[in-house]
């Protein structure tokens, strides 16, 4: 396991509102639902390390520099797709799914993933989970 550096980067999403199909209830199969995604990726110092997936191909073919930027936008868009594709029933399956797809990119180091269900509970204003996950380098 690596360690942080002292000094890092850090890419902040905060309430990604998102409609998925999330839930064990039968009521939850049939209806998506609006949940809240916030994720924080702590970058390596290497950010041209590979695969670089949060980077859009438009600017990537446009100039090379852009290559080393964490685009928030691609992560957002990837991460609604992800959350959207299938019904997944747990929203723990959730978080673990999104931090590894954030970690799939290389320059990522670590990743803080919460995903809350705002209209699960009448009484809560939310219900979730989060979890915070780092590289695992041999």
């Amino acid at each position: 396991m690596t360690q942080l550096q002292d000094e890092y980067t850090k890419i902040l999403i905060r309430d990604l509102q998102i409609s998925a199909s999330i839930g064990v209830y039968h009521h939850e199969k049939l209806a998506f639902q609006p949940i809240l995604v916030n994720i924080e990726l702590t970058l390596g110092p290497d950010l041209r390390a590979s695969p670089a997936i949060f980077v859009p191909a438009k600017i990537r073919r446009q100039d090379p520099e852009y290559a080393e930027v964490v685009c928030y936008a691609s992560a957002c868009e990837q991460v609604e797709r992800l959350a959207r594709e299938k019904h997944t029933e747990l929203v723990e399956s959730l978080v673990e799914a999104i931090a590894e797809l954030c970690l799939s990119d290389g320059r990522v180091e670590a990743v803080r993933v919460r995903v809350e269900k705002t209209a699960a509970v009448p009484r809560a204003r939310a219900v979730g989970a989060e979890i915070f996950r780092r590289r695992k380098r041999v």
